[in-house]
């Protein structure tokens, strides 16, 4: 596996690269370390590029007359355009990307359980849905593969992760060259597997 082309993969910082948490803590994922090898990797945390200190109170999407906000109650602080202006800023510079890992439940990049809320107040959550950030991203990139960290737990889906994300990064690369020879030789190297899919 010498001779590849490495796919720019987005990773949520606090999976392995800093004590970035809200507690100020770190989530060691031992599927993401023997990734770092393969791939090129961007970390990001919204909440520090949006100003956020490590230790915080948690962060809670509030659903009020059918529009989410993102509050964080114990310091009455809303972070809606905050976080709406930084991830169209980030997603708007990034120029390549095959893939992106984010953490799980959290309400700024959950891929699907980020809890929402109708109030404030301790209670149960409404429904979950994405987190803010992840948001904007299905918006500016529909057909690049996301996961969060405990999704790729399943050796199906890592697979599927895998597959998509080398064939991207090698058809990336075949787009940039605008060569027909190149392009025709890609589609013969991955024919089985377009078919299988």
């Amino acid at each position: 596996m010498s001779d590849y082309n490495k796919p720019i993969i987005v990773i949520s910082k606090c999976l392995g690269f800093d004590n970035c948490k809200h507690d100020g803590s770190i989530e060691n994922n031992e599927f993401i370390e023997k990734l770092k090898k393969y791939v090129k990797v961007i970390p990001i945390c919204p909440e520090i590029e949006c100003g956020l200190q490590i230790h915080h109170s948690k962060l809670r999407i509030v659903e009020n007359n059918n529009k989410e906000e993102l509050l964080i109650p114990n310091e009455d602080l809303n972070l809606t355009q905050e976080m709406h202006d930084f991830s169209n800023k980030f997603l708007n510079k990034l120029t390549n990307v095959d893939g992106f890992i984010l953490k799980s439940k959290s309400p700024i990049c959950a891929l699907k359980d980020a809890k929402v809320y109708d109030t404030l107040e301790k209670g149960c959550a409404i429904k979950r849905e994405h987190g803010f950030f992840t948001k904007e991203i299905i918006k500016h990139y529909p057909y690049i593969p996301i996961e969060d960290e405990h999704r790729l737990n399943n050796f199906k889906i890592r697979e599927h992760f895998l597959s998509r994300i080398f064939i991207l990064s090698d058809f990336r690369l075949i787009k940039k060259s605008f060569n027909f020879e190149s392009l025709k030789s890609f589609h013969l190297k991955n024919t089985l597997l377009f078919l299988s899919y």
